[in-house]
């Protein structure tokens, strides 16, 4: 009888490559440069946040001179609970004081930047903070990050006087700033708010530390999806 050839031993297998998620879908790219460290990636997209139906009707319904504040970890849904209650809103219009600064023109003086009269552009220059005259003849650009931020509120304010019923939409409230100034710009939008009284605000940050300089009238906390949604309100 002949007798088969014995069957090689298999060496065992080792584990399997780690594998990362991925917001969008892996590259060969991505792929060639993990697999030297026992990685590889698999799509796994990003479930974006659903505002609560309670916040979201707190917010729209938020009265004329009011402030709120919404507050969060990142990834909690502020960004999102604040787009869904200005966009549109339920009347007036909606000013997002960074888009404004955005789209201002780069190499215009910052009080040219102002429509109305010259006296209205002081005025609001000064409320939001920037009443230094030799400040009046630089260009956007040649500000400090913190006298941005308030020529961004300033852009806000006079483009604020000009609408029946406006709204003040601000994401990453002061994200960027030294916590003194975010303290101090928060100061100023409270009181051209008290001052001016016509508009409705929302500030979305994850700073809870600016909450006595804003003096909400309305503050919404969230938390991450991985606390289960939980989030509280408070008058």
């Amino acid at each position: 009888m002949t007798r088969s050839p014995p069957t090689p031993a298999r060496a065992p297998r080792g584990p399997g490559p780690t594998i990362l998620p991925c917001a969008a879908p892996p590259t060969e790219r991505l792929l060639r440069a993990l697999a030297p460290f026992g990685l590889g990636a698999r799509h796994e997209p990003q479930a974006q946040p659903t505002p609560d139906p309670r916040h979201l009707a707190l917010l729209r319904d938020l009265p004329r001179g009011h402030l709120a504040l919404v507050t969060g970890p990142s990834g909690s849904g502020k960004s999102t609970l604040l787009r869904a209650a200005t966009t549109p809103p339920p009347r007036g219009r909606a000013i997002e004081p960074a888009r404004l600064l955005a789209e201002a023109p780069a190499h215009t003086p910052i009080v040219e930047l102002l429509q109305g009269s010259l006296d209205a552009a002081l005025r609001v220059l000064g409320a939001a903070g920037l009443s230094e005259a030799p400040l009046w003849a630089r260009l956007p650009g040649q500000l400090s990050e913190g006298q941005r931020a308030r020529l961004a509120l300033a852009l806000a304010m006079s483009q604020a006087a000009r609408e029946p019923s406006p709204w003040l939409a601000l994401d990453e409230f002061a994200a960027t700033l030294d916590r003194e100034t975010a303290r101090s710009l928060g100061s100023t939008l409270r009181r051209w708010l008290d001052s001016s009284r016509q508009a409705r605000v929302i500030v979305a940050t994850a700073h809870d530390d600016l909450a006595p300089w804003l003096a909400p009238d309305l503050v919404i906390e969230l938390q991450t999806p991985s606390r289960d949604g939980a989030a509280g309100v408070q008058p």
